[in-house]
């Protein structure tokens, strides 16, 4: 079965809470599955993360969040009604290069990490 699987933080380097979760689940997951991986960031990435990750993952794709655009984002997500976090990590032209990487997997399931991917 191919999945794609949509988080909210590259799951490499192994150091916070959500990334092992989200590595481990993808590892166990490629055991019998074909993963595909989309990654939003809102840092800098590890120089050796998609390498690794593609040890776990049939393909990886890493989507940059602009920090001007992620302020915007929860200044105006004070005036609405979704949780703050889903504010921070959602963007319109990330939401392209979603739908873009959807289209090219052509996926079975889809598996999104945490509510901060929900708006995807």
């Amino acid at each position: 079965m191919k999945i794609m699987v949509l988080v909210s933080r590259v799951p490499y380097p192994l150091e916070k809470g959500d990334k092992l979760r989200a590595y481990h689940q993808i590892r166990q997951l490629s055991k019998n599955h074909e993963v595909h991986l989309c990654c939003l960031s809102d840092g800098s990435v590890h120089p050796d993360a998609k390498k690794e990750l593609l040890k776990v993952a049939h393909q990886v794709e890493i989507i940059n969040l602009p920090k001007w655009r992620i302020a915007l984002n929860l200044f105006f997500g004070l005036f609405g009604d979704l949780p703050l976090q889903v504010n921070y990590f959602f963007q319109r032209q990330a939401q392209k290069k979603v739908k873009a990487f959807y289209k090219s997997v052509k996926p079975d399931h889809i598996y999104c990490q945490l509510i901060r991917t929900s708006e995807y």
